[in-house]
């Protein structure tokens, strides 16, 4: 019913597709690239319709129409191949997969929400497994009505119980009884689904659109397009990716998922933003490669990709939120000092290649055991309290940074390790 909405996601789509067009031509020949082209053209058509007094029940009908046929240009596009019966059942299995690995992290034995962030992308999960199945309906119920009718009744019941926070083993117990319907469905499919190759062509194509609308101003855009290309493309490549390199997944997850959308709300520099989308495309590739037993080739990237990038994954485990504002003052000290002078930028290369060969199995635990997470919190205060000298600083000089950093520096050693030691020694002799 938000025709408003519809009207603003019709036009940023055709914008979007514009940015595309020369690559459709390329994989799926100029024809069919100027037809989806059309497509779009007319979808923003039908959402201008809606001043006009047009109906939604039409509107909404006239939009399902051409977005089927979108679909299967796009499909061909991202060689997708298959019956739609079998790439709409490959769709449902890749999102139940996904409800149970984003619901264990999301809710607690108690049934809390512990993050945010991953109950949303249940929700939207279990919320997109229903929606394929409703828009697949004919197709499916022709291959078995009696197990369709118990699939949508699954899903159905997967969404209430997510959405009532219902008990971890009660979620992942529907999401397995669906999947075995869903192997049933698909003995009769045919074959269908998407490679892996799809999904990594899809993501570097929407940053570089999300990199093209951020230099046009369009920020909103730009995040919709970062959110999308995390949200419905890499969620479906960090099971593989995790198989053979852990903390490269998580690195990309954080860099994408928190860091990159966050350098967006912030308002950085434009060359802040490309440089963090090379960052992550060169890491893309790298996973890429580690999947298919290739070379990775990274591009060339400036001093800022290796830096300025890179998320605070143990303060976002521990605050529970990238949003957090212990996270936002670590990122904008990072970016707004630290990185401003030559010096800054080449101690943060050096520390996140020291800081990612563990944070990421910090930042796992934090989530598994919330005594540990209370125990890193306490940890970070005296550190978060030091860096406010960095933020009150007036750093115009090399010399100026060095001297600062030192002195915060050994501020810290003499917090963490002097302090402790004294009072260790001073109970010793009194023992």
């Amino acid at each position: 019913d938000d025709t408003y909405s519809a009207k603003k996601y019709a036009y940023e789509g055709l914008y979007y597709y514009r940015t595309l067009h020369p690559y459709a031509v390329d994989s799926v020949g100029s024809t069919k690239a100027n037809t989806l082209m059309n497509y779009m053209i007319e979808a923003k058509a039908v959402s201008d319709s809606a001043n006009d007094g047009v109906s939604v029940s039409q509107l909404t009908s006239e939009m399902k129409s051409i977005k089927k046929e979108v679909e299967k240009i796009v499909m061909e596009h991202n060689g997708i191949s298959g019956t739609p019966e079998a790439l709409a059942l490959a769709g449902i299995a890749d999102r139940l997969t996904l409800v149970k690995l984003e619901y264990v992290d999301a809710i607690d034995n108690s049934g809390n929400v512990i993050n945010d962030m991953e109950y949303a992308e249940t929700v939207a999960f279990a919320g997109g497994a229903v929606e394929i199945a409703d828009e697949n309906a004919e197709v499916l119920s022709a291959i078995s009505s009696s197990d369709f009718s118990a699939l949508q009744s699954k899903l159905s019941s997967i969404v209430s119980n997510v959405d009532s926070k219902a008990a971890i083993y009660i979620v992942l117990s529907g999401a397995d009884d669906a999947t075995v319907i869903v192997k049933n469905l698909q003995l009769g499919a045919g074959e269908g689904g998407a490679n892996l190759g799809s999904y990594f062509d899809t993501i570097d194509r929407l940053l570089i659109t999300a990199q093209a609308a951020y230099a046009n101003g369009d920020s909103d855009l730009a995040f919709e397009l970062v959110s999308e290309a995390y949200l419905d493309n890499y969620e479906f490549l960090e099971a593989p990716i995790a198989e053979i390199d852990t903390d490269l997944m998580h690195k990309i997850e954080d860099n994408m998922r928190e860091e990159l959308r966050n350098m967006i709300k912030s308002s950085s520099s434009y060359n802040l933003i490309e440089a963090q989308i090379l960052m992550i495309t060169n890491d893309l590739d790298t996973a890429d490669s580690l999947l298919t037993g290739g070379t990775p080739t990274a591009e060339a990237a400036p001093v800022a990709s290796e830096t300025s990038g890179g998320g605070c994954l143990i303060a976002t485990a521990t605050f529970g939120s990238e949003m957090a504002p212990q996270v936002q003052f670590l990122r904008e000290i990072r970016d707004n000092t630290v990185l401003q002078t030559e010096s800054g930028t080449s101690f943060m290369t050096g520390f996140n290649q020291f800081y990612y060969s563990f944070s990421p199995a910090i930042a796992d635990y934090e989530r598994e055991n919330t005594v540990f997470k209370e125990a890193v919190k306490i940890t970070l205060t005296p550190l978060l309290t030091s860096l406010t000298l960095l933020q009150y600083a007036d750093i115009d000089s090399e010399s100026e940074m060095l001297g600062y950093g030192i002195s915060v520096i050994l501020l810290n050693i003499g917090m963490y390790f002097v302090a402790p030691a004294v009072l260790i020694m001073k109970v010793r002799k009194r023992v």
